[in-house]
């Protein structure tokens, strides 16, 4: 019925994750505790900065959909005028260097 050479691939498979899965927890642990004043750091601080980033977006929170949705029509506008675009950004820092040393643009 069942085939035995493949059952025992599977569990030979199976042993070699284990142990892969072994090891690289091991290395966790032992990179936990060389760090452990940085982790102590973390949970110790980590409260406030997380109710920091809490009141930053819940003071965010009204204006994300506006800037959100005029983003969406920089966009659109963009598109439409791309090459002028192109050429502004190609123009302007010539023109700007040209300003600095006071001499007209070529």
């Amino acid at each position: 019925m069942f085939r035995v050479g493949v059952l025992q691939g599977r569990s030979v498979r199976t042993g070699s994750t284990v142990s892969t899965a072994a090891a690289t927890r091991s290395d966790k642990s032992e990179q936990l505790h060389n760090n452990d004043t940085s982790v102590a750091g973390v949970l110790e601080k980590g409260g406030t900065a997380a109710a920091e980033a809490r009141q930053l977006f819940d003071r965010l929170q009204p204006t994300l959909p506006i800037v959100l949705a005029n983003l969406v029509s920089i966009g659109e506008v963009a598109l439409t005028y791309q090459n002028g675009i192109e050429q502004l950004l190609v123009l302007l820092p010539q023109g700007v260097a040209a300003a600095q040393a006071g001499s007209p643009p070529t």
